[in-house]
């Protein structure tokens, strides 16, 4: 993630508890298309990216944007010195981009982290195939982690896609790769939503295709069959 992009807080998360948490700051992917429609393009917490109005998130161009945000709030709630508020700011600054840099690279902030990341790989391989999606995560059958939903970026790191980890495990291609209270709150909210204008507008186009190519294949109806003239010899009369 590069440390000058975009980035969002969110401030509302109705709807979306599964996949937003309040106060937390996400990754904004551009997206022109999705910008006329005050939508933001979100990396949420199934570490892909969705569409959500903007009006669940203050958006901020860059990192040190954040930060000044985070100190100012700071100094609200007790007085700072001008120097420590700058010394703030530069702390505040570094300690987001160790997390934004760490998170990149797969690491971990502490060793006990990484210690229980290594138990989890150690019973990975005991685990059945159908156990490790579990109501709050997902477990990965080739490392052991668990998290919200296993990610195409993740599964890249076993040289897989989606398709050929649920080919190699047994799971129907249909099965999604989250967890089980991910995918409940995704369905819900896709039904509150219903279809978006531009999906229904594509559907009906498709509809009225399929009606002009039959109509078009459509043969005209058979002429009724005259029943055949039958031919008679008229013998000629002879005179005398």
């Amino acid at each position: 993630m590069d440390p000058e992009g975009r980035f969002a807080i969110c401030v509302d998360n109705a709807d979306y508890e599964a996949s937003l948490i309040l106060e937390k700051i996400y990754e904004v992917i551009p997206d022109e298309t999705a910008a006329t429609d005050d939508l933001l393009r979100i990396v949420d917490e199934s570490g892909e990216d969705y569409l959500y109005h903007k009006s669940h998130f203050i958006v901020m161009e860059r990192l040190l944007d954040i930060a000044a945000e985070i100190v100012q709030a700071q100094a609200s709630v007790e007085p700072m010195s001008t120097r420590q508020i700058r010394l703030s700011l530069i702390e505040t600054f570094s300690a987001l981009q160790r997390i934004q840099m760490t998170k990149e690279k797969g690491l971990f902030l502490d060793s006990s982290a990484a210690r229980k990341a290594r138990a989890k790989e150690t019973h990975a391989g005991k685990k059945e195939p159908r156990e490790s999606i579990q109501n709050d995560n997902i477990v990965c059958l080739e490392c052991g982690s668990e998290m919200r939903q296993l990610t195409a970026k993740h599964l890249t790191s076993h040289n897989l896609t989606p398709r050929e980890y649920k080919q190699k495990w047994g799971f129907s291609l249909q099965q999604p790769l989250s967890a089980k209270s991910l995918t409940k709150a995704r369905s819900k909210a896709a039904k509150k939503r219903g279809l978006p204008a531009n999906l229904l507008k594509f559907l009906e186009q498709r509809r009225q295709k399929k009606v002009e190519a039959a109509a078009a294949s459509h043969l005209p109806a058979e002429k009724k069959q005259s029943k055949p003239t039958i031919k008679r010899r008229v013998k000629a009369r002879k005179t005398f």
